[in-house]
């Protein structure tokens, strides 16, 4: 009889974590959508300049695929262009994406945390049920310790987590997917955060990126040669549209913009490095720089 109560009790918490994890996906999908809509629109543009630039499509589906980094792509593709080596664009790429260095370390330090937070809970949970518990006629019910028997080597969730072998993968594979986006969701998210739901989220943004790069590069191909060959100049539009707004509410970020830009140019005109090298220099120093102004600015 005990064995048969055991059984329904472990069926049943099989389905509860079935259902609880059906809405962990369910939940991700539904705060992906916006995001998805956003990247959507946002790699139509990637698509129409990597038509424009000689790509095949094989290449510009792997780029989008592979790298999934926005303002990145944009930029790798035009050192590409410039016929930049490979070396340099991936270590300027690197520099821009550093960021994500601390954006995945915040992630997986709230995982763990969160983790840690349920299988404490559970256990709790747990304890109070063994303290509150007598035996029945036919022996103690599932989840009661029997008189005399010590709590210690019993009470141990079954919940995986972060640190269990399914929960290393979820989090792998969540950790390729983390953009700006998809972080500021998650780090805002009120109810615990879970892998299934981090990793939802992020697919549903990354399936986005990926349609609207092909919608972008097919949309060129029916484009004249004329109008693809002016679309190189859409790519410095879309950084101007990002830059100008914050260049109007922050002073350091307007005197770290025109810095970096007379760095750049003051490199190029040395011609003491490459295109490649240049841009990376630049980068590091404004980074430096930026530092600075906006630590100096915090303590004030």
């Amino acid at each position: 009889m005990n064995a048969k109560n055991r059984a329904g009790q472990k069926g049943e918490k099989t389905a509860c974590s079935v259902g609880q994890n059906r809405q962990e996906v369910r939940e991700g999908i539904r705060r992906g959508l916006p995001v998805l809509i956003g990247y959507f629109s946002a790699s139509i543009p990637f698509g129409l300049l990597a038509k424009a630039g000689g790509i095949s499509l094989l290449e510009t589906f792997l780029f989008s695929a592979l790298v999934f980094a926005g303002a990145s792509q944009f930029m790798a593709l035009n050192l590409l262009q410039a016929g930049v080596v490979a070396g340099e664009i991936i270590l300027a790429t690197f520099l821009v994406n550093s960021r994500h260095l601390v954006m995945s370390t915040v992630l997986a330090a709230r995982l763990r945390e969160n983790s840690l937070e349920k299988v404490e809970e559970e256990a709790e949970k747990t304890r109070e049920v063994v303290r509150s518990g007598r035996p029945g006629p036919e022996g103690p019910e599932p989840g009661r310790l029997e008189p005399g028997r010590p709590e210690t080597g019993r009470l141990k969730p079954e919940r995986p987590g972060p640190g269990t072998g399914s929960g290393k993968l979820l989090t792998f594979l969540a950790a390729f997917g983390v953009t700006d986006e998809s972080f500021a969701l998650a780090v805002t998210r009120k109810k615990r955060l879970t892998p299934l739901f981090l990793l939802a989220l992020e697919v549903t943004a990354y399936s986005g990126w990926l349609t609207g790069t092909i919608t972008g590069f097919l949309l060129g191909a029916a484009l004249p040669a004329e109008a693809r060959a002016s679309m190189g100049i859409a790519l410095y539009a879309m950084f101007a549209a990002i830059l100008i707004p914050e260049l109007k509410k922050s002073r350091p970020a307007l005197f770290l913009a025109v810095g970096a830009g007379v760095f750049h140019t003051l490199l190029e005109r040395l011609q003491l490095f490459s295109a490649g090298w240049n841009l990376i220099l630049a980068i590091v120093l404004t980074a430096i720089a930026g530092s600075y102004f906006y630590g100096r600015k915090k303590e004030e």
